[in-house]
């Protein structure tokens, strides 16, 4: 059986310039019983316009794998090696549209495919998958995975820690292939958002657990509470104790959000958007400084 791969192995593959062989080797993990094409089938049309940003789209292969374990699907695996300079961080949209009608359910009900270009340091994983059934009343139901939600971008500038989790979770659910509904569910953005939160709301609590043990801190908010009785002083401290954290919390997301855009710490012989890694670099440059607040966050905020 082969070397199963652990949680840095993926990060790794995730954090690197786009490998065919390295995507290659996941893959076999996730499909073990399943065979690539011999050869790579081109599918580029160059009369098409929606192909007119690809140089190449391959077919690396089509698995048959069980959708839910009590029936059967298809999964085609594409390879698409977009025209040097195009970018896999934006025009999501458009990256799909490339491949969107290779899925005809009954025939291939979902394109697991990656896209990178010549010398970016990012690429992108995309899943595409569609049903088709009828409900009780013998209405027709159509279900689709959205363009803006089942897809990572992974490579050099980006974290991963997401897309790592969900691969190493996938990886774990089946001894056999991986059935389609977990590959979906390891892509569905309600789920990932569900485990941000949770680890968001775990972060706010143990720093607010911190911060009410540092007295001074905490007596400082009672200087904007009116002189009255003390339980109720003390709650409405309280309340505005947590209502500053919340808004710290909230601009600190804020600039991993322009973080994530490029827009944080471009050196001027760089272009917008090749700088993702700001707020982690200046955090270690700064070390254990007690005034990083003061000298850094609060800068950047104001």
């Amino acid at each position: 059986m082969a070397h199963k791969m652990n949680t840095a192995e993926i990060r790794n593959l995730f954090q690197s310039k786009y490998s065919t062989d390295s995507w290659k080797s996941l893959l076999h993990q996730i499909f073990p019983d399943q065979a690539f094409n011999l050869k790579p089938i081109e599918k580029r049309q160059t009369d098409l316009k929606k192909h007119e940003d690809a140089n190449s789209i391959l077919e690396l292969g089509v698995f048959d794998v069980p959708f839910d374990g009590t029936r059967k699907a298809k999964v085609a695996i594409y390879e698409v090696k977009l025209n040097k300079g195009k970018s896999v961080t934006r025009n999501r949209v458009g990256l799909r549209n490339i491949l969107q009608h290779e899925v005809v359910p009954g025939d291939v009900d979902a394109v697991l495919a990656s896209y990178y270009s010549e010398g970016s340091r990012d690429w992108r994983l995309t899943l595409i998958s569609k049903s088709i059934s009828w409900d009780h009343e013998n209405n027709k139901v159509e279900w689709e995975t959205q363009s803006k939600r089942y897809t990572y971008v992974l490579g050099e500038t980006e974290t991963v820690t997401t897309a790592t989790k969900r691969f190493e979770w996938l990886l774990d659910q089946r001894k056999g292939s991986a059935w389609l509904l977990d590959i979906i569910k390891a892509f569905s953005v309600e789920r990932i958002s569900a485990e941000f939160f949770k680890g968001y709301h775990h972060l706010f609590e143990k720093f607010e657990e911190y911060l009410v043990d540092q007295t001074t801190y905490f007596n400082y908010f009672k200087k904007f509470t009116k002189k009255e009785l003390r339980k109720r002083r003390r709650k409405k401290q309280n309340a505005l104790f947590v209502t500053s954290l919340k808004k710290l919390f909230g601009r600190i997301v804020f600039l991993y959000f322009l973080q994530k855009k490029g827009w944080l710490g471009v050196n001027n012989d760089k272009a917008w958007g090749e700088e993702r890694n700001f707020m982690r670099d200046i955090f270690e440059k700064f070390g254990k400084d007690p005034k990083f607040y003061e000298k850094v966050l609060a800068v950047l905020f104001f």
